[in-house]
């Protein structure tokens, strides 16, 4: 009997807790305020202006470094052009290879070729070592040689890798002149082909293909 009365007992004491339990479970929505909206739009526009100036800044960064890396490689490659003028004059290929190892492995030349007038390679040198076993990329056959006083400049995809050739010809006035073998008159040109020196002075063309690995290291660093 006293067994049968301790639980009547447990029992009335369960059930207050049982109801204060359902009582919780069945609490009326709760509403978000006016106030509290305005906060998270608040934060919600201060988070995409932070990614809109971060994206910004990081495609005006990639923009001029990409400006900066043309303007680098037309410097080296006048440089080359000139200093190739009288190893293509002469045919020195020991020279132009001189040339072409004088060149940094830090910067971002990734390449440079030194061709003939009739596009045959005279020396060339792969210096960066995403390129492979396989040298410096052969010339497109459909790409046009620029003339002499210009450049030209196209972008190539490598092995996954991007990089920008630039082209520039090579004159032969000025060493043929200091050689003492310009000095006769000038032979008439042929029919179908320009006229004048510039035409007559192409004697080989410089390849130099820059890399873009620098610009994106910098660009991954900023993501």
């Amino acid at each position: 009997t006293s067994h049968r009365g301790r639980m009547k007992l447990f029992r009335r004491h369960l059930t207050p807790l049982a109801t204060d339990s359902t009582a919780s479970l069945n609490l009326p929505p709760v509403r978000m305020g006016l106030l509290s909206k305005l906060n998270l739009l608040t934060i919600g526009l201060i988070f995409l202006t932070a990614i809109a100036t971060t994206g910004f800044y990081v495609w005006q960064q990639w923009r001029d470094e990409s400006s900066d890396l043309r303007q680098r490689g037309a410097t080296a490659l006048a440089m080359l052009a000139e200093l190739s003028e009288f190893g293509l004059y002469t045919n020195n290929r020991a020279y132009l290879e001189a040339i072409l190892e004088s060149l940094s492995t830090e910067g971002d030349i990734a390449y440079a070729v030194i061709v003939d007038r009739n596009g045959e390679t005279v020396a060339a040198r792969r210096i960066t070592d995403a390129l492979g076993t396989a040298g410096p990329p052969a010339a497109s056959a459909d790409a046009p040689l620029p003339a002499a006083g210009t450049t030209a400049t196209t972008e190539l995809t490598i092995r996954g890798r991007r990089y920008i050739e630039l082209i520039a010809p090579v004159g032969g006035t000025k060493i043929a002149i200091a050689m003492g073998l310009g000095q006769g008159p000038p032979e008439p040109a042929a029919e179908g082909t320009a006229a004048g020196p510039a035409a007559a002075a192409t004697i080989g063309f410089v390849r130099l293909g820059m890399t873009f690995d620098r610009q994106q290291q910098l660009f991954r660093k900023h993501l």
